[in-house]
């Protein structure tokens, strides 16, 4: 893995000792709630954030994940994470549309979708201002003095985590 990557560790402890950000529930071998919570309700992981100077929460849905994130960044991650063979017509794909992934992580097996949900989750955790700060002095304490200039001008929060 990249230097990057092992730089934001202090960071991620960091955030989740200031309850910024949520560990990942453990899930018992055999049950297929990863699927279900992908099909159906959000799982339960609230996080509160600042907005407007008043605490607001917010519940990790994979589906709001890849709602809000460009089809380019998802199709990119999925590839990252060895999934470059799932069934998905990308160039069909219009944005927003995400049954057609949705349908695609059903497919993988339990342990493939806990790492595709867990890094899902940390996109979730950071796309919000106190992440992407956090990412942006991950990258002064990497001497990444210019990740700021290079992170998409008007990109919103989920594509910025993600493009991290």
């Amino acid at each position: 893995m990249s230097n990057f990557f092992w730089s934001l560790v202090p960071v991620a402890l960091r955030l989740l000792a200031c309850g910024w950000l949520q560990q990942p529930e453990d899930v018992s071998p055999g049950g297929d709630s990863r699927k279900d919570a992908i099909r159906n309700v959000p799982r339960v992981a609230l996080r509160m954030d600042k907005w407007k100077g008043e605490a607001v929460s917010r519940v990790f849905s994979v589906r709001t994940v890849l709602r809000q994130t460009p089809n380019r960044l998802i199709r990119q991650f999925l590839e990252r994470l060895g999934h470059a063979d799932l069934d998905i017509a990308w160039d069909e794909l219009d944005e927003r549309d995400i049954e057609p992934i949705v349908r695609a992580l059903d497919t993988l097996t339990s342990t493939q979708l806990n790492r595709a949900e867990g890094a899902l989750r940390t996109v979730f955790d950071l796309a919000c201002d106190s992440g992407i700060a956090a990412l942006l002095e991950a990258g002064e304490l990497c001497g990444d003095h210019d990740l700021f200039g290079a992170m998409p001008e008007d990109a919103g929060l989920y594509e910025r985590a993600m493009w991290a």
